[in-house]
């Protein structure tokens, strides 16, 4: 608590409110810095400052049994919401960090709204650990002596505790998918979110439900940007994902980029949410009133044209690209959203014992502190040997299909041996075996994919070697990778679910992914080593495991060669053809949670919403 002679200067101003507790008029304070204070003008003399009320020391004994300190502050109980102001070796019992704001009940009474920290014990384990989790409460009425008075102090409460510093409240955009997850989204939002946003923090909460599929893309790309002043998405994964699309695909993406987002999770897996520490509904209610955001990476990914003549397809990743394992397990239990996030459980064991590989050939450029490590390339080695020695060949001067790639740059005649020659690589392209960067819809620059040329070829060299090796038909440090594979993902942030914790090394903002991928888990023990990995995944303990491979990735190419599977954006299928893709650090602003514990160099990014 602050001490006296620092109240002179509170968050309220120097003109206090006066406000009556048990007949006895009173001053509320809100300090910054303190939080919320209420201090008797007129203590009764001789009473003593028990009551945290008022100080008038009506029930003494009640109110002493009441307090429990926890932790060198007071625990917020009944009538313990407030402190005595006059007396500062109290601490105060809401800090003002908790706040969100204030609602009138009647014309002169008024209830001040904060949130307490779960304990661990009601919180769920994995993502929850990473930062806590919070439940709503509020304060017995306060009755004023006029309604002139109730308002101006509630205006002044929400204005310290959930405007962010401005003279007005925040405009609010809810994005709202009825279907995602078990179809309880809306109502989730209407009875955890919006009564704390509207009536509590005072704030102008816009609403739109969506319709139909690529809705949410819809009106995300046709909202006026002057209008709002953050985005919040009410469903799963997919929902955002599709948000995204529409506010990075504007004319004006580079200031539709700036735009916050918030995940409120309503779908079966709530990566996003779970990974910036918003676990549930009300946690993120609460850290909407706080604003604290944090950049995230985003990935450009582009795909051929579905027509020729066509332009080439650009999209945005922000959370993961799958193929295999993962994508089978998401797309095969579509038909059980209504269990949640346990459909997962019931995919993926149905995939272990079908124990499938699937062909895919990649190429990638790793990151710069990636380049050298003796893991990743001894990995790459080893799992590239068996497929490598297997390889055939390729026979000099055989005609390639007319679709074969062009020449990539720094190819020495390797892209010319695989495709049968330039002159059958220029006949490709002109059908449409390549993508012209030139022709890619606006928006981030690609300087990592311009490395490959100016035509991106819609088919790698058939030439597997050791991918801790740069291999010649390829530009510098680039790594080619070709064999089958029982799973592959390139991951962005920690979580993917809950109780999922399937990339331990990743950050909203390192400017790279971290590419995975599983492979020799056949037979009995393979399935038993499978099931093993999966139940390590929870808190992220898979990846020292010998049949995980980790490179971290600042671009690739990625081609699928197996039509017994999908691949994936983010939870959403797109289709099976080769994907081109490249990260964006930082390119766009995510509300976390203001305990969300992250390094020091994403600390140090984290802003106040402004």
């Amino acid at each position: 608590m602050s001490a006296p002679d620092e109240l002179q200067d509170p968050l309220l101003g120097a003109d206090f409110v006066n406000i009556t507790c048990h007949g006895v008029r009173a001053t509320l304070v809100v300090d910054a810095e303190g939080g919320i204070s209420y201090a008797p003008l007129k203590p009764r003399p001789g009473s003593r400052a028990c009551c945290a009320c008022c100080g008038c020391g009506k029930c003494q004994a009640q109110h002493l049994q009441q307090q429990v300190r926890i932790e060198g502050s007071w625990k917020p109980h009944r009538q313990q919401a407030v402190v005595n102001a006059a007396d500062p070796a109290h601490a105060p019992l809401v800090p003002g960090c908790k706040v969100v704001g204030a609602a009138l009940e009647s014309p002169n009474t008024f209830r001040v709204w904060y949130y307490t920290q779960r304990s661990r014990s009601k919180a769920r384990s994995g993502a929850a650990a990473a930062a806590p989790a919070f439940k709503l409460r509020k304060t017995l009425p306060f009755v004023c002596s006029s309604g002139t008075e109730a308002q101006a102090l509630v205006q002044r409460v929400r204005q310290g505790a959930s405007w962010h510093g401005r003279g007005k409240p925040l405009r609010l955009l809810a994005i709202i998918n009825p279907s995602s997850g078990r179809g309880k989204s809306a109502k989730l939002f209407q009875k955890q979110v919006a009564p704390v946003l509207e009536d509590a923090a005072g704030m102008t909460l816009s609403r739109m439900v969506t319709q139909h599929a690529g809705h949410a893309s819809e009106l995300t790309r046709q909202l006026s940007l002057a209008a709002v002043d953050m985005l919040v998405f009410v469903g799963g994964d997919g929902t955002v994902f599709e948000g995204l699309q529409g506010l990075l695909s504007r004319p004006d993406w580079d200031a539709a980029r700036l735009l916050p987002i918030a995940h409120v999770p309503g779908g079966s897996g709530n990566g996003l949410a779970h990974s910036c520490g918003l676990q549930d509904a009300a946690t993120a209610a609460f850290c909407i009133c706080k604003g604290v955001v944090s950049p995230m990476d985003v990935a450009s990914v582009l795909q051929a044209p579905a027509e020729p003549g066509g332009s080439p397809r650009r999209m945005y990743s922000m959370l993961m690209a799958t193929y295999g394992l993962m994508s089978n397990l998401d797309v095969g239990t579509e038909h059980l959203r209504w269990m949640g996030d346990t459909r997962f459980l019931l995919g993926l064991l149905r995939e272990i014992v079908k124990s499938r590989s699937y062909q895919a050939s990649i190429a990638w450029l790793p990151a710069e502190e990636d380049c050298c490590s003796s893991t990743s390339a001894a990995a790459c080695s080893s799992s590239s040997s068996s497929s490598s020695s297997s390889s055939k060949p390729p026979v000099q001067g055989a005609a390639a299909p007319p679709s074969g790639p062009p020449e990539l740059p720094g190819s020495n005649g390797c892209a010319a041996a695989a495709a049968g020659g330039s002159s059958a690589a220029a006949a490709g392209a002109q059908q449409g075996a390549s993508i012209s960067l030139q022709d890619v819809p606006p928006g981030p620059d690609l300087p990592l994919l311009s490395q490959l040329g100016g035509q991106l070829p819609l088919s790698l060299p058939r030439q597997p070697r050791p991918c801790s090796q740069p291999h010649p038909c390829l530009p510098p440090h680039w790594r080619l990778q070709q064999q089958p594979l029982q799973m592959w993902a390139l991951f962005n942030p920690p979580f993917v679910a809950a109780d999922f914790k399937v990339n331990p090394q990743g950050r909203l903002s390192s400017g790279h992914m971290d590419m995975m991928w599983v492979q020799g888990l056949t037979g009995l023990a393979g399935r038993l080593k499978a099931l093993e990995v999966q139940v390590k995944a929870q808190q992220g303990g898979h990846v020292s495991e010998d049949c995980v491979t980790l490179n971290k990735v600042r671009a690739m190419v990625f081609e699928p060669q197996d039509s017994s599977t999908c691949l994936m954006l983010d939870g959403e299928v797109v289709p099976a053809a080769p994907i081109y893709l490249e990260v964006h650090q930082g390119l766009i602003r995510v509300l976390i949670n203001p305990a969300h514990r992250v390094e020091p160099a994403a600390d140090r990014s984290r802003q106040q919403l402004a």
